[in-house]
């Protein structure tokens, strides 16, 4: 198990009070959850200053058959829009997700109403933009070369798929 914690300093010394609650079952659970966090590397990402739409991907074979729950796409103040989608074995596409006007302010976890079952060697993708210019409200300075980082005035490009093993039918 794992958790991630990131804070943003705003010029005075706070206590961070975090708390975890855990429950644990009465039974063990039918599968084993896990999430899968598809990044294009922070160490990758440099967004060149004023550019409105600059593009980004990356991508994850998946060796075993899975079910797919839910998802989160993840930018920070210059993310434009991002879009999961899944390349299966025989080469067909199909889109999870598409969030066309990404908000940093609002990044739930979409769960899916119906689990997707991915067959052994299917291709998740996350295909997203920046939007690095004048034109992006919500951009802290639309003259710097943006690199990736924790922090909220830095970037990401992260596709959170939360999803467990299939089972033999």
């Amino acid at each position: 198990v794992q958790m991630s914690l990131h804070y943003t300093p705003f010029g005075k010394e706070v206590i961070d009070m975090t708390r975890i609650g855990l429950y644990f079952a009465a039974k063990e659970p039918e599968h084993q959850y896990s999430t899968y966090s598809l990044s294009h590397g922070g160490k990758n990402i440099r967004i060149p200053a004023g550019v409105s739409d600059h593009k980004m991907s990356a991508s994850h074979v998946f060796e075993d058959e899975i079910v797919l729950h839910g998802l989160r796409p993840h930018m920070h103040y210059r993310g434009k829009h991002m879009r999961m989608s899944v390349i299966y074995p025989n080469g067909t596409r199909a889109d999870i997700i598409n969030v066309p006007s990404y908000n940093f302010a609002w990044q739930p976890t979409y769960r899916l109403t119906e689990p997707m079952r991915l067959p052994a060697g299917s291709r998740v993708l996350i295909e997203g933009a920046f939007d690095n210019s004048e034109f992006n409200l919500g951009n802290p300075d639309p003259g710097a070369i943006v690199k990736g980082g924790a922090q909220s005035w830095d970037e990401m490009l992260i596709g959170y798929f939360s999803y467990h093993k299939a089972t033999a039918i």
